[in-house]
């Protein structure tokens, strides 16, 4: 009879369910991040996230609980505290115009018991290309007079919201609309002109190459003409003789030298350009002669040379 109820007993522990001694849910953590249920102090930056990018004006988004129980929370940025929000949701304003780079970032419960560290973020700047206007007309280095309208545009493949034209280094005038040109009178005053243009994104700007003008009135480069018309070439000549020059020049002849085996042997400022040479100094034998005229803005240009055989 005791074996009976011995194995009846172990019987009826083997039917009947264990469920008040084991705890199924023991390994699975009742206090995940962001929850209250425990009391503990947690924060962590919902936005950016890591390894993420940023550019112009961010607004940093942060959780953190236990709720009321944050004083406050900090932003750090690469070891700095740069802002603090002491009110639900907690955010921050952080302006990166002018930084480049990665930064770290984390924020910072602060609480009667002590203070807890979000995880740390790297994030990095962005970084757009540099804009790039140039000036499309009138060319680098073109003769221009009166009024000219000047055409810029911006090479990269972005919508500016504006273009400045700068003439001799002061500001002109500005175009907010493609395609960007400006009418411009030409200053007379001086026979030269500087151009560029910038180009302006938001707060960013990029500028153009320098462009260089002419003012046709003051600008040039027409080459004056001279000519000697007396003696002919290979004259034989003897005592006192005349060397006749004729120049022309479209702005004026500032001077006409006369060049006697190579050289400077006269100069005359006015017209006629007649040389008085005496001959009696000069060796019996061939010499040459050659006019070089100067125009009034210092071109020059030289005459056919005249070969004279000194005879005595």
């Amino acid at each position: 009879m005791k074996l009976r109820r011995t194995f009846f007993f172990i019987c009826l522990l083997a039917s009947v369910p264990l469920t008040g001694c084991f705890n199924s849910n023991a390994d699975v953590d009742s206090n995940p991040l962001g929850s209250d249920n425990a009391g503990e102090i947690w924060i962590r930056i919902t936005y950016p996230a890591q390894w993420g990018t940023v550019a112009g004006i961010e607004e940093i988004s942060v959780e953190a609980g236990p709720v009321g129980e944050i004083d406050s929370v900090g932003f750090f940025v690469d070891g700095q505290e740069l802002g603090n929000d002491s009110v639900s949701p907690f955010t921050f304003t952080w302006d990166v115009n002018g930084l480049t780079g990665s930064h770290s970032i984390f924020t910072r419960a602060y609480t009667a018991a002590g203070t807890t560290d979000s995880d740390l973020l790297t994030v990095s700047v962005f970084e757009p290309s540099p804009l790039e206007p140039v000036i499309t007309s009138p060319a680098n280095l073109s003769v221009v007079e009166n009024t000219i309208t000047v055409f810029a545009e911006e090479t990269t493949p972005v919508e500016v919201d504006s273009v400045v034209l700068y003439t001799d280094g002061q500001r002109f005038e500005a175009d907010d609309t493609e395609p960007f040109q400006f009418l411009w009178t030409v200053p007379d005053s001086v026979n030269s002109h500087t151009l560029f243009v910038k180009s302006w994104l938001e707060n960013r700007s990029g500028t153009s190459p320098l462009v260089t003008l002419f003012v046709e009135s003051d600008y040039d480069t027409r080459l004056p003409y001279v000519q000697i018309l007396s003696p002919a070439d290979w004259s034989v000549v003897q005592g006192e003789i005349e060397v006749i020059a004729a120049a022309l020049d479209n702005y004026g002849i500032d001077r006409v030298v006369l060049v006697l085996d190579g050289l400077d042997h006269d100069t005359l400022y006015t017209a006629p350009y007649l040389f008085p040479l005496n001959t009696d100094l000069l060796t019996e034998e061939n010499h040459t002669l050659i006019c070089r005229a100067y125009d009034t803005a210092d071109n020059y240009n030289l005459s056919n040379m005249v070969t004279i055989v000194v005879d005595r």
